[in-house]
């Protein structure tokens, strides 16, 4: 291996994305066990396991937004990796931290089954929603100024999705803020966004000559 071919393994280095699709491969399992079995005595009516998962439609609903959450997160982090030639230690760093709030989220999740109606659950289950678009903005905005994007990259639709995601951070804020006096009126909003975050990523076009 000549020296050029060696520089561009080291600093584009796979293992970073191999790391980040085994954390979320593991967050996205622990989800689903939230949700266990109901157990039901000997001799139970025909309907008595229906009313028992109805019972547990908050655990439903909350495990099927946060896997949406946890998926459209890992298809963002796909598509901005993607695009770069190289990666630093800052970068390294501002991955591992991205995948500690990823990482955190089953837990809020579990809360939320449990005491749906909670403010302190709807509040800690907002933190990721932050948290992550400071994240991912961090990580895009510095790998802009390194250089460390590939040529081909269309820098004017780039810049555009770092502002996209910049504007995330003040709207995330409104359903945090509201959880602790709504927190139903709260998840609704973070179901919204959830659905327009995935219509938009869908959009996403970073490359020169790509079609919309």
């Amino acid at each position: 291996m000549d020296h050029k071919n060696f520089l561009e393994r080291f600093y584009k280095n796979e293992r970073v994305e191999m790391l980040s699709d085994g954390v979320f491969a593991i967050v996205v399992t622990l989800l689903i066990l939230e949700l266990r079995i109901p157990q039901l005595p000997e001799g139970h009516s025909p309907d008595a396991l229906w009313i028992e998962l109805i019972h547990m439609k908050p655990k439903l609903t909350s495990f099927v937004l946060s896997f949406l959450f946890v998926i459209n997160l890992w298809f963002s982090h796909n598509v901005l990796f993607r695009v770069f030639v190289r990666v630093d230690n800052v970068m390294l760093w501002l991955n591992n931290l991205f995948l500690l709030v990823v990482c955190f989220v089953p837990f809020p999740t579990g809360l939320i089954g449990e005491y749906p109606e909670s403010s302190v659950a709807m509040f800690l289950f907002g933190i990721p929603w932050l948290l992550i678009p400071v994240l991912v903005y961090s990580i895009g905005t510095y790998a802009m100024k390194k250089g460390h994007l590939s040529s081909l990259v269309d820098m004017k639709r780039y810049k555009e999705n770092s502002k996209a995601v910049l504007s995330f951070i003040p709207v995330a804020i409104i359903p945090l803020v509201i959880s602790i006096w709504y927190p139903m009126v709260s998840f609704g909003i973070y179901i919204v966004l959830l659905f327009a975050g995935i219509i938009l990523g869908f959009r996403v076009r970073l490359i020169k000559g790509e079609l919309d």
